[in-house]
């Protein structure tokens, strides 16, 4: 998986941490770092305003600009196509390097016209294309008309003074795909606090919505009603959070959607409720008929696929994809907001049959959802509605559970630890570790009784809970047969 640093950063204290410790630490503890990409690489930048914007006397493509950069007027021959006069852009100024095309730019003269820098798209500064669209990657990159001109640290106001984590994570740990778990663990790795918003459902108006499931693949579903809201651009803090980690950005309620989804591991849809025929929802699981998707492309639903279907209409190939008929659009007002948990392995053979692989897919298969926490993800994504979406009215969830399932907690003693591992840890050692962990415990008679966080599915007995404890003190602890070998010989001598 790979992650924004900048965004460990707004959870978690690095002021303090190298890279390499950070690395290290992170590698160390069982997450190997394989690889650190920044997001943009570019030195001696400006932003600046184009003040005129000529045709150039010797070219037929080419443009001669005069550029305010605040300290001075810059003339600037730009073979992009989208130039134009008035426009806030990036301007690489004479003597900056451009690493993604390998090119220091200097002053010179372009068909017997002077020109003392070049003006940038987000491509020569080395942003991947995938995050850009084919305007972006055919031109220069124009900036809002708020942009202050002069400003040097350029990379930083359009946020990509940033660099992609690339990690290796084991296949019992898919808990750290949702990027709150993995701040906690990462916090728990260094000895960090982490600071993690608040999520609270204090929603209560009475929902307008019913729902059940007719299959075992569906042991919980919640559809939420959120009314009022405004379909808008999404702020631009969460656009580049979205677009860091390979997340399309498209307005405000959907990008809403998929950020809680990044940040809980939780996946969610989102309806627009006006389109829906009924107020009830049924999951099922034996529909055979052709649904047309939001990427307006038509799969052949079979028995044993999961859908959600309202009324006599499949709105949802859970797990997977949308129907187009309840997309949300810019006229939406109302919305039907969905959580819920299906069965991993179902959810992954539709995803191959329909050769279409979803972050829902993955999360469900690989357990990367908290089962305790489905509610609080929905209340998340609500707060976000509004604040973001303007809502008016949000309703406490209807939701249909098979089981209510107990938490776990896991009992062990300091005595056993030690055994397990032939080594020496102290009461205060060990219950660092819980700490760090965000474990809460209670210490009875020489025994500890842990509570397990909810999204730790790979936690099941005291082994798992002696790993963790070796994994944060370090396994340079352990009295491996070399070390007991070292210390009987030193103490014969």
């Amino acid at each position: 998986m790979k992650f924004s640093l900048n965004l460990v950063k707004q959870y978690v204290d690095l002021k303090d941490v190298s890279m390499d410790e950070f690395c290290q630490k992170l590698s160390l503890a069982g997450f190997e770092v394989e690889g650190l990409t920044p997001l943009a690489q570019a030195t001696n930048l400006i932003i600046g305003e184009i003040i005129s914007c000529e045709n150039h006397p010797n070219s037929d493509h080419l443009h001669v600009c005069k550029v305010d950069i605040k300290k001075a007027i810059l003339q600037i021959v730009c073979g992009a196509p989208n130039v134009k006069n008035h426009q806030k852009v990036i301007v690489a100024q004479v003597g900056a390097h451009l690493p993604a095309k390998d090119l220091i730019i200097k002053e010179g003269m372009i068909r017997d016209v002077l020109s003392q820098g070049m003006i940038c798209s987000l491509l020569e500064l080395g942003v991947s294309e995938q995050n850009l669209t084919e305007e972006q990657k055919n031109g220069i990159e124009v900036l809002d008309k708020d942009a202050p001109v002069g400003e040097t640290e350029v990379l930083k106001y359009l946020g990509l003074d940033d660099i992609l984590v690339e990690m290796n994570v084991t296949p019992n740990r898919s808990d750290v795909f949702a990027l709150h778990a993995l701040m906690i663990e990462i916090g728990a790795i260094l000895n960090k606090k982490v600071n993690l918003p608040s999520i609270e459902d204090s929603f209560c108006a009475e929902n307008p919505f019913v729902c059940e499931s007719q299959t075992e693949k569906c042991p919980y579903f919640s559809i939420r009603s959120v009314q009022a809201v405004t379909v808008k651009p999404s702020p631009k803090w969460m656009q580049e959070i979205l677009t860091k980690h390979d997340v399309k950005v498209i307005n405000n309620v959907i990008d809403i959607g998929n950020y809680v989804t990044l940040m809980t591991g939780q996946p969610l849809h989102m309806y627009d409720a006006d389109k829906l025929k009924t107020k009830h929802y049924i999951i099922k699981d034996d529909q055979e008929r052709k649904v047309l998707a939001l990427d307006g492309k038509e799969y052949a639903i079979q028995k044993q696929d999961i859908v959600v279907t309202n009324g006599d209409e499949v709105v949802c190939i859970a797990g997977v994809i949308g129907d187009a008929s309840t997309m949300i659009d810019e006229n939406t007002k109302n919305i039907a907001l969905e959580a819920a948990l299906f069965d991993g392995t179902q959810i992954l053979n539709s995803c191959k049959r329909f050769n279409l692989m979803t972050v829902a897919a993955t999360n469900f298969s690989k357990k990367a959802v908290d089962e305790y926490q489905m509610n609080l993800a929905s209340a998340y994504a609500a707060q976000l509605l509004v604040e973001y979406a303007d809502a008016k009215i949000v309703f406490k969830p209807s939701i249909y559970q098979k089981v209510i399932k107990s938490k776990k907690t896991i009992t062990i003693t300091k005595e056993y630890i030690n055994r397990y591992l032939a080594t020496n840890y102290s009461d205060d050692q060990i219950e660092e570790v819980f700490s760090r962990l965000q474990m809460h415990y209670t210490f009875n008679h020489g025994t500890y009784i842990v509570d397990i966080p909810t999204y730790r599915n790979d936690l099941e007995n005291k082994q798992d809970l002696v790993e963790e404890v070796v994994r944060l003190i370090g396994f340079d602890t352990i009295f491996t047969p070399k070390k007991i070998f070292f210390l009987l010989l030193t103490t014969w001598i």
